[in-house]
């Protein structure tokens, strides 16, 4: 196993973890009682999972079998416009082609009797593609002007900024699609973003412990 491979092991099963972990946090910090719908929680990790490989998996692809992308990911002066754009792309695509039957399933369990069509699947996409692409733009323009703070407190407080500021641009991006296909609000989208991002911090510092205990993997 190459050891892109090993590491995008690695980052789906800490991610899916942390996800797990995160929302079982979330729920006892709004009060929530009862126990825990395990099928349920890990459903939602593995979408979280998907989620946090896609972009990277869809790029090494891509310079894998396109020079002219691997031209542009690798020189610092290529065009990045059309990385975001590409990789992007392709990463929604991935990110439908794992997690909208696991989406169904999940739904299917709540009693939403739903079936996986190409319709489906294509509005899951469209759903998606505007986020992947958006969220992609902006870290990676986000990545080129923040400093990097040599306090470890600092470097960990910019880089949740960073990820909520790169989500937020996902949801600016994929707001015309959402507008037009469930008449979503922008305002609506990034204050339903902004009330879950408690969940987003307590991810991204559960999935990076997961990844140290993960190590083995990558070795």
């Amino acid at each position: 196993m190459s050891n892109f491979a090993a590491e995008m092991r690695q980052t789906f099963v800490a991610a899916t973890l942390g996800n797990m972990v995160a929302q079982a946090a979330t729920r006892g910090l709004n009060g929530s009682t009862g126990p825990i719908d395990l099928p349920d929680t890990l459903l939602s990790g593995l979408q979280t999972g998907t989620a946090f490989i896609a972009y990277p998996v869809a790029c090494n692809f891509l310079k894998n079998h396109c020079q002219q992308f691997k031209k542009n990911y690798e020189d610092p002066k290529g065009c990045k416009p059309l990385v975001y754009i590409q990789g992007g792309m392709l990463g929604a695509g991935i990110c439908t082609l794992l997690n909208y039957p696991i989406q169904t399933i999940q739904k299917n369990r709540k009693g939403q009797k739903q079936s996986i069509s190409l319709q489906g699947a294509a509005g899951y996409y469209a759903d998606q593609v505007g986020s992947s692409v958006g969220f992609a733009a902006t870290n990676g323009t986000l990545l080129q002007v923040l400093p990097v703070p040599k306090n470890t407190l600092a470097n960990w407080g910019l880089g949740h900024i960073r990820v909520n500021i790169a989500n937020i641009g996902g949801k600016c991006l994929a707001y015309p699609i959402h507008h037009l296909r469930h008449g979503s609000t922008l305002t609506g989208m990034i204050s339903g973003y902004l009330q879950g991002a408690p969940g987003v911090v307590i991810t991204g510092d559960a999935t990076n412990h997961f990844k140290n205990v993960l190590g083995f993997m990558v070795q």
